[in-house]
């Protein structure tokens, strides 16, 4: 699959990837909800990172994690800094463990309706080390709702997502220092966030939305129909 290529990428080879794609109109959101949420968990006044997924390996967790922790550290630098992670998987119980109790690392697990916390989250991570994560939707969602994305820069579509390094942060996977110092270019300069969110945004319209891809696909289709 490595040398494989996505519709816009593609120079007229037999084989063209349809990215997957979000239904934009469906990733509305209740504020009231959003609310409710960031009353719950203690949440007002703090700059909240998401992470959402599998608790697995691949998904690199442990070194979100580890880069949080550090982050703490610089109390007078990154004061009220939370990490909601979302999600359920085998690696649960190791991942709480290597939080420590920490307060500020919540875990939340299997959530149904993820748009409000999408919502309300200032910075979405998704740390994955190998090409098992061959796309990430959850960066797309994200992006959806012009929140700057950090991930990591591995052979899989999620630099495509982020448009190389366009649309979102790209830092070296399994690096707890690369990942610290993304996390927080974007905690202390408000403008950088609604920069990459934006671009964000407008990557997810022009590439990733219901009706382009649809309509890119069935372009692809009528393109082999007429050549039968």
């Amino acid at each position: 699959m490595r040398n494989f290529k996505f519709e816009d990428e593609s120079k007229g080879g037999k084989l063209v990837l349809s990215p997957n794609f979000v239904c934009v109109k469906n990733l509305n959101y209740d504020k009231q909800e959003v609310e409710k949420i960031r009353k719950n968990l203690n949440l007002k006044n703090k700059n909240v990172l998401l992470f959402v997924g599998r608790l697995v390996k691949y998904k690199g967790v442990e070194y979100l994690i580890n880069a949080f922790k550090e982050i703490e550290k610089e109390k007078n630098k990154n004061n009220g800094v939370v990490l909601l992670i979302i999600g359920d998987g085998p690696l649960k119980r190791d991942l709480e463990n290597l939080a420590c109790n920490d307060e500020n690392i919540k875990f939340l697990g299997k959530v149904e309706n993820l748009s409000p916390y999408y919502a309300l989250c200032d910075i979405f991570v998704l740390p994955s080390i190998t090409r098992q994560e061959a796309f990430g939707i959850v960066l797309v969602e994200a992006m959806s709702f012009a929140k700057p994305c950090i991930t990591t820069n591995i052979e899989s579509g999620m630099k495509y997502v982020v448009g190389y390094g366009k649309a979102g942060i790209l830092v070296k996977e399994k690096s707890v220092e690369d990942l610290k110092n993304a996390i927080e270019s974007l905690i202390v300069d408000e403008n950088l966030r609604k920069e990459i969110g934006k671009k964000a945004r407008k990557r997810v319209l022009e590439k990733f939305s219901d009706k382009i891809v649809l309509e890119k696909f069935e372009k692809e289709i009528l393109k082999c129909v007429n050549k039968i």
